[in-house]
């Protein structure tokens, strides 16, 4: 297991450094020049030409690259072009946020998606099944953020029951804080979850028709007994894979979905310093979401051990 691990981390070297080439790829062809949102479009020539040297953007695209990646291999992300702060230290601060709304919308799309899935299941067309169906399609059709702003109007200001102003840091006043997530994850977590109540319906219809399942049934057991323990296990296995990959998919709603509800995270700080060109915030809030993502999708392979004996890695 040890040796799977190490050369999982070791494959997912180079797809960071891809994914750090692409996002400083991408910011290079912004248009603007920082130097001018930073100084503004009035200021002298040689004002703006001592700043692109002071940042390194009269040099060379492949050379500003190798210097960022090399400094970043010995832990130096940069400095902020605009508050003259450390980039990691910046990120750090926010990351907390984003993971939060992450990791609450995530188990809010597996308890709904997983429940409404297994009910749809066992009550094949029948009502329940049908009003689950349309649900869930609702779901899939509809955008979180179109969903966040319903759910700001309906709960925030027609029922004032959850705040959209002033957030409490977490760091001050964790439970106070939570307040402000319960709206956001649910945005991002009811519209996921239309998805993973389709898979589930799938995965539960093909396990329940399986041979064993029918064995289990023939001895007697209890209707709860053959759905949770014979058969929701094996069932679950597909929505592993797609919890994983979705999580992925959650850290970009969240960019969104912070922008929405004014949540001070990771996705917020990308969008602030996309607008301003301050491109050493974005190139490090990038790479650290990608280390994330591929976190998860290494924790998420390595789970199918856990999950079904017959998986041996060698």
């Amino acid at each position: 297991m040890i040796t799977v691990i190490a050369r999982r981390v070791l494959t997912l070297v180079p797809v960071l450094i891809a994914i750090s080439f692409v996002s400083f790829l991408l910011l290079a062809l912004i248009p603007g020049d920082p130097a001018v949102v930073m100084l503004g479009a009035d200021a002298p020539p040689q004002a703006l030409e001592r700043l692109r040297a002071q940042l390194g953007l009269d040099r060379p695209f492949l050379e500003r690259f190798g210097w960022w990646l090399w400094s970043a291999v010995r832990g130096d992300l940069g400095t902020s072009l605009y508050q003259q702060r450390s980039v990691a230290v910046m990120v750090m601060e926010r990351l907390p946020v984003t993971l939060l709304v992450c990791v609450l919308a995530t188990i809010i799309s597996v308890v709904v998606g997983v429940s409404l899935g297994v009910i749809a299941a066992i009550q094949r067309n029948r009502l329940t099944d049908h009003v689950v169906r349309v649900l869930s399609l609702v779901g899939l059709s509809m955008p979180d953020f179109w969903f966040g702003l319903i759910l700001i109007l309906t709960f925030s200001i027609r029922f004032p029951i959850f705040p959209i102003t002033g957030f409490v840091p977490l760091d001050r006043d964790f439970f106070a804080s939570l307040q402000f997530f319960v709206l956001p994850s649910l945005a991002l977590g009811l519209t996921l979850a239309g998805f993973l109540t389709r898979l589930t319906r799938a995965s539960m219809l093909e396990v329940l028709s399986a041979d064993y399942v029918r064995t289990a049934r023939s001895k007697g057991l209890r209707a709860r007994t053959v759905v949770l323990r014979h058969a929701l296990g094996t069932a679950l296995l597909p929505l592993v894979t797609v919890i994983g990959l979705n999580f992925g998919r959650l850290l970009g709603g969240a960019i969104v979905i912070e922008t929405v509800f004014s949540l001070p995270g990771v996705g917020r700080l990308i969008v602030l310093a996309i607008n301003q060109r301050d491109f050493p915030v974005v190139q490090a809030s990038v790479l650290y979401v990608a280390v994330i993502f591929t976190i998860v999708n290494l924790l998420t392979d390595l789970s199918y051990v856990v999950l079904d004996p017959r998986v041996r890695y060698s």
